[in-house]
């Protein structure tokens, strides 16, 4: 845990001095439970994405009108789930570190 803190102050201190080289240096082994979150994360806003059309099919064209609110949440869900942290590739990068390869997204290695 100390070490953590101290990864993350060393960390803190790069970003405020633009130093992206330090900031990617300690490329310790990602946890598996970290890989277990991100694939938590995603499927959440799959699930998310998928129960909203559930509602919008069961609406039917009502449900995209501009008055209708269901419409923004139709939208808003479906923005979620395209974030980078969110989106379908997050899969194979959380994969791929359970199968202890490389990682190829910079934010699971903090």
């Amino acid at each position: 845990m100390l070490d953590g803190l101290n990864h993350d102050k060393r960390v803190a201190g790069c970003v405020t001095h633009t130093d992206t080289d330090a900031i990617l240096a300690p490329h310790k082994p990602i946890s598996p439970r970290l890989s277990r979150l991100q694939l938590a994360v995603s499927f959440a806003a799959e699930a998310c994405c998928e129960a909203v059309r559930f509602v919008n099919d069961a609406a039917g064209a009502s449900s995209i009108r501009l008055g209708n609110s269901f419409e923004r949440y139709f939208r808003d869900v479906h923005v979620l789930a395209q974030h980078a942290d969110k989106s379908s590739p997050r899969y194979a990068s959380a994969g791929r570190l359970l199968f202890g390869l490389e990682n190829d997204w910079v934010w699971l290695s903090f």
